[in-house]
């Protein structure tokens, strides 16, 4: 399993991995699927990126260089749950550069 198969799965049945569609939920499940890969194995370099510069990059995109959680700062700008969910998936994209995906 890869970072983008988690992507994959919250754009497409994000029920499978997260209670309530929850950007908090999606952080955390990624935070674990994190440490539990980099525990047995490396990091491929797209989750490396993420982990190294993607939440600089969230506050860089919303102009909002305070300290929480991308997943917070989304939550913040999208109003709710299920929408920042959904910005998550459509900002991990244009993060990675991955524009037939968006």
């Amino acid at each position: 399993m890869t970072l983008d198969n988690i992507i994959d799965t919250l754009k497409g049945r994000p029920g499978m991995l997260v209670l309530n569609h929850s950007i908090l939920e999606a952080s955390r499940f990624i935070n674990g699927f994190m440490l539990g890969k980099r525990s047995y194995t490396q990091l491929d370099a797209r989750e490396l990126k993420f982990d190294e510069e993607f939440h600089r990059w969230v506050q860089h995109y919303y102009d909002c260089p305070i300290g929480v959680s991308w997943a917070q700062t989304i939550l913040f700008y999208e109003g709710d749950y299920k929408r920042a969910l959904e910005k998550f998936v459509t900002l991990y994209h244009e993060f990675q550069g991955d524009e037939s995906s968006m």
